[in-house]
């Protein structure tokens, strides 16, 4: 019986832990090489606004006029003052921006990036870390409006906005874990990439990003059923001075773990398929 227990464990280490460990001993050097991937997500930024006047500041004037707009028009259509509603606005649309762009990518995690993964032995997370820091300094750029706006309408700081910084790295971490994976899925499947866009452009109503949950009256439970309004919230809310519903940071933290679990499980798995799937 003894022998029966410790052949187990023993397979059990060899099979299942020890696999895991080296995996994140990976993802651990690979992140530990910052300068590289940091490098590289900041020159896809650079390339994309090469020789314009304003470079990746575009993009942050590009928002500030949707947000202006949006915060105009639904102000009157939701009889709400635009005091309230301009900050409210502005946070969940520069946190949507992060959530949406990153998931939208995603399944071209791999495919965008094929020259790269059949002619370099680079390690396979670091695509994954090049599309979520470069959708991070997007997100740092956007982040000025909140600043402008914050300051402007006089918003207010609480204990709970010092949440937003532990809170951002457990969703940075959880968007690296779904890059990764639905990099993979989109790699096999070529059709994944285009069902998260049309997925995407839909999601955004059902979503609190544009309506506060309070709109709903006795049915505000429906708005927690969206995995995305737990995700938007754990940021969003510490922005506003608020602090994010328990079940949003439980759920967000159990997601993350299952998630990263699953990336490492996959890794393990498929990313020796994934150049010939590129």
């Amino acid at each position: 019986m003894a022998s029966l227990i410790n052949t187990s464990s023993f397979e059990l280490r060899r099979n299942i832990i020890k696999p895991f460990l080296e995996e994140l001993a990976v993802i651990v050097r690979t992140t530990k090489d910052y300068r590289i991937w940091l490098f590289i997500a900041w020159n896809d930024l650079k390339s994309r606004y090469r020789r314009t006047l304003l470079g990746p500041f575009w993009l942050v004037l590009a928002n500030s006029i949707t947000i202006i707009g949006m915060a105009v028009i639904w102000s009157v259509i939701f009889h709400l003052q635009l005091k309230e509603y301009f900050p409210q606005l502005t946070a969940a649309m520069i946190c949507w921006t992060l959530i949406a762009y990153t998931i939208t990518e995603a399944g071209g995690t791999f495919v965008n990036q094929s020259a790269i993964i059949q002619n370099l032995p680079v390690p396979i997370y670091l695509h994954a870390l090049r599309l979520i820091s470069r959708n991070v300094i997007t997100f740092l750029h956007n982040f000025l409006i909140f600043i402008m706006v914050s300051l402007f309408f006089s918003a207010n700081l609480t204990i709970y906005t010092l949440l937003f910084f532990p809170l951002f790295i457990l969703l940075v971490v959880n968007l690296f874990a779904l890059s990764f994976i639905f990099g993979v899925v989109g790699a096999r499947y070529r059709d994944f990439p285009q069902i998260l866009t049309a997925l995407m452009s839909v999601v955004i109503y059902v979503t609190p990003v544009m309506w506060d949950v309070k709109m709903l009256g006795d049915h505000y439970l429906l708005a927690y059923l969206n995995p995305l309004t737990h995700l938007l919230f754990i940021i969003k809310m510490p922005l506003l001075g608020e602090c994010p519903p328990l079940v949003s940071i439980i759920f967000v933290l159990v997601v993350t773990i299952i998630n990263f679990i699953a990336m490492v499980v996959m890794s393990r798995r498929y990313s020796h398929r994934i150049a010939y799937w590129v």
